[in-house]
């Protein structure tokens, strides 16, 4: 025994429920299966409501969040690839930073709550732990850099093409099938 009330644990199972991780049946809880169908859906969701966002942010976004976009661009380029593990954390909470600012801009309650669970999926833990498939940062990053200037344009359909390839270009492959 641990020593921990109900209440935090059930409080926590419901999280889990919430955000997707966790689904419950009847009493029981079970950790969602990311089976690859699941997982293409959550990849082309996200690109379709992120792009969404991104064109709106583009005729609202101002020049301090861009400066922060920027910020964040460059904080991704110092990080050491070859410290693994660190290095993917480190991605992922500057990352979801990054995709975050651009939701905030379009300074839309509705676009914050629609993706408020899209993106509480990390895609990038997915693709990693679940999937077991690598994160090409410096790639990703550079997929950053066009979504920034499309949004210092303030074209929305560049902002929206660029945001949907960025997430796209990352959707996991299937796994291979055995026999194959």
């Amino acid at each position: 025994l641990t020593g921990t009330s109900r209440t935090p644990v059930r409080e926590a199972l419901r999280r889990l429920v919430a955000e997707g991780l966790a689904t419950a049946e009847n009493r029981h809880r079970f950790v969602t299966d990311f089976s690859y169908d699941e997982v293409v859906i959550v990849f082309e969701l996200r690109a379709k409501v992120e792009s969404y966002a991104a064109s709106v942010a583009a005729a609202k976004i101002t020049e301090p969040e861009l400066r922060d976009l920027a910020r964040l661009i460059d904080e991704i380029d110092r990080i050491d690839p070859t410290m693994h593990s660190d290095a993917v954390y480190r991605f992922i909470t500057l990352n979801t930073e990054f995709h975050s600012a651009i939701v905030r801009a379009t300074r839309s309650r509705q676009l914050k709550l629609m993706t408020a669970q899209a993106v509480s999926l990390p895609l990038v833990l997915i693709k990693q732990f679940v999937w077991d498939q690598h994160i090409n940062i410096a790639r990703s990053n550079a997929q950053h850099r066009d979504i920034l200037a499309a949004l210092s344009q303030r074209n929305p359909e560049w902002a929206a093409s660029a945001m949907a390839g960025h997430i796209l270009s990352t959707k996991p492959r299937p796994r291979e099938r055995a026999g194959s």
